[in-house]
């Protein structure tokens, strides 16, 4: 929370995120993966009110909750 760059941020061939049950507020862009990056997401997390927006999670990265 409250960071100044993004709260969630995969950058790199290799880079991968699984959020599960995660809040991500108040950063300046809520969740980045620029470039070849990751970010998987189950279907609890909270991401708002980001300041520069919340990013999104690429719809084939949305895991079911089991």
């Amino acid at each position: 929370m409250e960071n100044g760059t993004a709260g969630i941020y995969a950058n790199g061939a290799n880079a991968a995120i699984t959020l599960m049950g995660a809040s991500v507020m108040g950063n300046n862009i809520g969740i980045s993966a620029p470039g070849v990056g990751n970010i998987y997401s189950y279907k609890n997390n909270a991401i708002n009110f980001n300041f520069g927006g919340d990013g999104g999670i690429v719809p084939g990265n949305v895991l079911p909750l089991n």
